[in-house]
């Protein structure tokens, strides 16, 4: 079985869309996942 681990950073794009700023905050973002390897 294998394990993996992602780390993912999001740096705001700054877009307006009618009159409203989207995007406007950072993020960050763990993940851990496991591959179960089923033999078929």
């Amino acid at each position: 079985m294998i394990w993996n681990f992602s780390i993912m950073y999001d740096i705001p794009v700054y877009q307006y869309y009618e009159g409203v700023q989207l995007g406007n905050s950072y993020s960050l973002t763990f993940s851990l996942t496991r591959d179960i390897g089923f033999n078929l």
